[in-house]
């Protein structure tokens, strides 16, 4: 994210279904990204559970710290299991992301709501993510001060590293390839047991 930012100014409404990752456990890439703008927008579009509060409310005004608001909900996503927001299970869209809306301006209101089992060193992160701009973490500064929270820089983490992919990734899924011309049903090979086992990792880190 922090390349493209550097290179596009876009908003391109990040979410955890487009990261594809590799066998050695790193992110491949996010294909599938959505409109590219340049400066500010006023496109109500994107997935609903990732759009920030600025997108949804009229006159849907915003640029890219959106992303920063995505990135909170897909880190939450990734370590809970779930997004942060709920739709009330309502099924017209209009409605439903109305609904989320309301469940935005709760959590901004009384705390968003963590898992038992959600790591205690990426709450302040997720929620530094999760506030209306000017205060959401991204908005002044950018990537350098999402790198510059205390999650990473209490932890010491060498993002240099993570660029030259000489970092030890803390989850390496194990996947077994079948024999070419085997016409076999793969099964799922990621599964809540596996999340909790990533988490347990990342806990140690």
């Amino acid at each position: 994210m922090s390349h493209t930012q550097t290179r596009w100014p876009l908003a391109y409404g990040l979410r955890a279904a487009l990261p594809t990752g590799a066998l050695d456990g790193w992110m491949e890439e996010i294909g599938g990204v959505g409109p590219q703008v340049l400066n500010k927008t006023n496109t109500l579009a994107g997935t609903p559970e990732y759009l920030a509060p600025e997108v949804i409310d009229y006159p849907h005004d915003h640029d890219m710290a959106v992303d920063w608001w995505a990135l909170g909900v897909m880190v939450y996503e990734l370590l809970a299991g779930q997004t942060p927001f709920h739709d009330e299970g309502i099924a017209d869209p209009m409605a439903r992301l109305l609904a989320i809306r309301r469940s935005q301006e709760e959590a901004m209101q009384d705390g968003i709501c963590f898992p038992f089992h959600f790591p205690s060193k990426s709450k302040g992160f997720v929620q530094d993510l999760l506030r209306r701009c000017p205060d959401r973490l991204g908005c002044s500064g950018g990537a350098r001060a999402v790198q510059s929270h205390d999650m990473f820089r209490l932890q010491k983490f060498n993002f240099q590293s993570l660029r030259a992919r000489t970092l030890p990734s803390p989850f390496r899924p194990e996947v077994d390839i079948p024999q070419v011309g085997v016409d076999v049903e793969p099964d799922c090979c990621f599964t809540l047991e596996l999340l909790v086992q990533a988490i347990a990792l990342i806990e140690r880190c």
